[in-house]
């Protein structure tokens, strides 16, 4: 279960792709098989308990590789453990950078840079 913060971040940065990507609500919702309620929910930041197969659906929904929804999942993720452990933003925004930096030294891309990403799937 995310955070109210980490869900509206998440939520934010869904929103910031569907737009760059020209989609409305129901174009997501069509293609995902989910309602546009139920994605505007998401965009808001108002489910904290979206289901993994949810999020898989969403990938299409969005046209986007599923690997970028599990990117932003797993910042997520991240933040909202730290923030229920009573770490304050500056220090999530710390250690997630750490944590991101630590996995680009294992060879694995992160793509949680919203503006690169986007010119990427624009550019593809």
């Amino acid at each position: 279960m995310l955070t109210s913060e980490a869900s509206r971040d998440l939520g934010r940065s869904l929103r910031f792709l569907r737009h760059a990507k020209e989609l409305t609500l129901r174009d997501v919702a069509k293609r995902s098989g989910l309602s546009p309620q139920y994605v505007q929910n998401i965009e808001r930041g108002e489910r904290t308990n979206t289901s993994d197969e949810a999020f898989e659906k969403l990938a299409r929904g969005y046209a986007i590789p599923l690997t970028v929804i599990e990117d932003l999942l797993l910042k997520a993720r991240v933040v909202s453990a730290l923030g229920q452990r009573g770490v304050d933003t500056d220090g999530q925004t710390f250690i997630w950078r750490g944590v991101e930096q630590r996995i680009a030294e294992l060879g694995i891309e992160v793509k949680t840079d919203l503006a690169k990403t986007v010119a990427e799937l624009l550019n593809a």
